[in-house]
């Protein structure tokens, strides 16, 4: 993590430059940095630089492409290069030319590419589906019911005959993923393993208990499948880098 304040050392080109998360061409560019945008280059990789944005944005770009203040634009650079410094690995330098990618949620003068807008909706995605799910039917006997009709109590003991609290309450705690476009970056990933396991398990559960009615048992209804599949995309998207993640500069210890 970086530390101190942002301190300005280059401008983008006119023409914008693209960012990668790593010092590696064999990565896709994951985003795009504005013309005219002030950084602070960090740390080189041969032709590489990590650059710091003035919201503590990092990302690798182009070195080459970059202008120092109040410097000229360079020379447009035609193909990549083959570089070293000191002590390090020689690095193939990324290859210029691309569209820029664009996101709404994306920090000031930073433009952020299908992987960051991944992992910022689709634990929203999950949380609509685990939400339907709920209202919807998990099964049907005479009548249809639902997460909201059936006990957390009876869910954990199959025998209890005690009342408890509704098994759809403790799904809806999963609509704060929305928080995530809001602020463009997403929430910890612990938290989204957790709003994510808490449907699977209760699903588990049901699923558990649906094993000991009695045959012929009752057909399984949609709420109970979307609210599995609404889950697993939580818990997936905790699995993602998170959007605007700060890279490391590998050469640090």
């Amino acid at each position: 993590m970086l530390s101190g304040a942002f301190s300005p050392t280059h401008t983008v080109p006119p023409q914008g430059t693209r960012t990668w998360p790593a010092p590696d061409p064999g990565l896709p560019a994951d985003g795009r940095l504005d013309p005219g945008l002030p950084v602070q280059v960090v740390s080189k990789a041969g032709a590489w630089a990590q650059v710091r944005c003035s919201n503590d944005w990092v990302r690798w770009v182009d070195g080459r492409t970059l202008m120092p203040l109040s410097a000229e634009p360079p020379v447009p650079v035609a193909a990549p290069l083959l570089a070293s410094t000191p002590g390090t690995v020689p690095t193939a330098g990324p290859v210029p030319d691309a569209e820029p990618v664009s996101s709404p949620q994306a920090p000031a003068g930073v433009r952020v590419g299908r992987a960051d807008r991944v992992a910022v909706w689709l634990p929203v995605v999950g949380a609509a589906l685990v939400v339907v799910g709920a209202v919807l039917p998990w099964f049907s006997v005479v009548d249809s019911v639902n997460a909201f009709d059936l006990s957390v109590t009876r869910l954990l003991d199959k025998a209890s005959t005690a009342s408890g609290p509704d098994m759809g309450w403790f799904l809806l705690p999963v609509v704060v993923v929305v928080v995530g476009p809001i602020l463009g970056t997403g929430l910890p990933r612990p938290l989204l393993a957790l709003l994510g396991a808490v449907p699977i398990v209760l699903v588990l559960l049901f699923l558990r208990l649906y094993a000991s009615f009695p045959s012929p048992r009752p057909d399984l209804g949609a709420g109970l499948f979307l609210t599995l599949v609404g889950g697993g995309c939580i818990a997936v998207a905790a699995a993602l880098p998170r959007p605007g993640s700060r890279t490391k500069d590998p050469t640090q210890s």
